[in-house]
């Protein structure tokens, strides 16, 4: 529900946790605790950065710096997201209770990356946070939509229910970037090269034509070579 918080009515949560001494709320220092992560273990750095990821989308920052430590955090997140996927992937069905937490980590680690971006979006109508950049506001559009179309892809490979709050959002999202002229123009991304160039316009309509598939009628090995072809289908 829009407030004068969140003008568009996207969940986020309240940023009232004390500015502490945490270790990543400055670009330079998350630098530095991203390079001290323990990658080897996969669990513990998923753990870490999730913690991580959660705090800092409770502590009030401008929102250009909050942009800037997101993007710092992607490329390790990407790395424990593949590692974790490997762990409910191409199992035998039901999963055990151990890969079902598995699989609901990466969810959650999914849409609190996404509610990052979310916080910026409606930081940028309610202008609290300081001035944020036209290009901030269009990446922070797409890779909100981006992450939560990835938790809706981790629904379907778990065929796990999904939530009409996260396609509300998406919805939501892409009409705002239709209000501001900016579904057309492309997003740049050196951390996941599937996603380098393309454009709110079509990564909306990669998460509609999944959900049009029936992916729930189908094998996590079709659902992701179905998923890996609209990727294409998308750009035409």
């Amino acid at each position: 529900m829009p407030t004068d918080n969140n003008p568009l009515g996207l969940y986020i949560p309240q940023q009232t946790l004390a500015f502490t001494d945490m270790p990543y709320l400055r670009p330079r220092d998350a630098e530095k605790w991203i390079a001290e992560l323990p990658v080897v273990h996969v669990g513990e750095t998923s753990r870490l950065i999730y913690k991580a990821i959660a705090e800092i989308n409770r502590v009030p920052l401008p929102g250009q710096q909050r942009y800037k430590i997101l993007v710092l955090f992607r490329e390790p997140f990407e790395y424990v997201s593949q590692a974790l996927q490997k762990k409910y992937i191409n199992l035998a069905f039901p999963l055990s209770a151990k890969n079902l937490k598995i699989a609901e980590l990466a969810r959650e680690l999914q849409l609190e990356l996404a509610i990052g971006y979310k916080i910026i979006i409606e930081a940028s109508l309610s202008k609290k946070s300081g001035r944020i950049s036209s290009k901030v506001l269009l990446t922070s559009i797409f890779r909100a939509m981006y992450y939560l179309g990835e938790s809706l892809l981790n629904n379907c490979l778990t065929y796990s229910p999904q939530t009409g709050q996260t396609w509300q959002e998406i919805h939501h999202l892409y009409l705002f970037a239709e209000h501001n002229n900016l579904t057309s123009k492309k997003v740049s991304d050196d951390v996941i090269e599937s996603q380098s160039g393309r454009t709110i316009a079509t990564l909306y309509k990669h998460i509609i034509l999944l959900s049009l598939s029936n992916p729930y009628r189908l094998s996590q090995a079709d659902i992701l070579r179905v998923d890996k072809a609209l990727l294409r289908w998308a750009e035409k």
